[in-house]
């Protein structure tokens, strides 16, 4: 009983943490991919982007996107009727800006240095996004492969209860056959 309760429950926290690390993958892919259109303002691209990748994980209940100030641009929403975990992931989205000197050399020709180190680098947030999961379709996933792996454990010691049963009926028949033999020859017949 405790084995089974286990394995269930090792089961179900196994399908939270990967939902847990998907979604800030997600989040991390939207935030980087999302930069490019929110600094040209397409809030088209940015749907579209979304919309995409919720097509692509059934797992996402809703992504949102935010501005700076938490106000909302848009949203997407799995319509399927699933609850949401209790928890999202939300990232800043940054606008990377990268900061190159112009040097002059000694023969004045303009020679450009671009540094990526942190102190040249300075990022500005251009909003939020929110990614929110919902555990359903994985949950249902794990509950199906828990049923058929117990079926098949009951199943195997079903079979190995009837083994073990034929095989001590057809060991204990001579044995008791050798008894009956050496009793009567005990007994004087």
């Amino acid at each position: 009983g405790a084995t089974v309760w286990y394995s269930y429950y090792s089961r179900f926290k196994e399908v939270h943490e990967d939902l847990d690390g998907r979604a800030k993958l997600i989040s991390t892919a939207l935030a980087e991919g999302l930069e490019q259109h929110l600094v040209s303002s397409n809030d088209k691209a940015v749907k579209q982007m979304i919309y995409g990748v919720m097509q692509s994980d059934r797992s996402i209940y809703r992504i949102d996107v935010y501005d700076p100030f938490h106000q909302e641009i848009t949203h997407v929403e799995n319509s399927l009727g699933v609850k949401p975990e209790s928890h999202s992931t939300e990232l800043p989205i940054l606008k990377q800006v990268i900061w190159a000197n112009i040097l002059l050399d000694e023969t004045s020709k303009p020679k450009l240095e671009k540094s990526g180190t942190g102190k040249e680098r300075s990022s500005q947030v251009l909003g939020f996004v929110k990614v929110t999961m919902t555990h359903n379709y994985l949950l249902a996933k794990q509950k199906t492969r828990f049923g058929v792996e117990l079926l098949m454990s009951v199943l195997a010691l079903s079979i190995s209860g009837v083994v073990a049963w034929m095989l001590s009926a057809s060991l204990t028949r001579p044995l008791r056959d050798a008894i009956e033999v050496l009793r009567s020859i005990r007994g004087g017949q």
